[in-house]
């Protein structure tokens, strides 16, 4: 997975090319799910994972770094 994503709240997305920016985005509190399209994508115990608007792709709070 690359050190790049795409974070979206409610009505909105954003981005970063920073891993620590994309690790805050994605705490709890923050409330925001990164788009994820790798096809065989299974996050690890206690993350989420939820269907997205995107065909193929899931919406989860599970960032990993390299």
């Amino acid at each position: 997975m690359p050190d790049s994503g795409i974070v979206v709240g409610q009505d909105f997305a954003v981005g970063s090319q920073d891993a620590d920016s994309m690790s805050a985005l994605l705490q709890p509190r923050a409330g925001l799910l990164m788009l994820n399209c790798h096809p065989d994508f299974k996050p690890p115990s206690g993350f989420r994972k939820e269907p997205a608007l995107v065909k193929g792709c899931v919406l989860t709070d599970y960032y990993m770094d390299h």
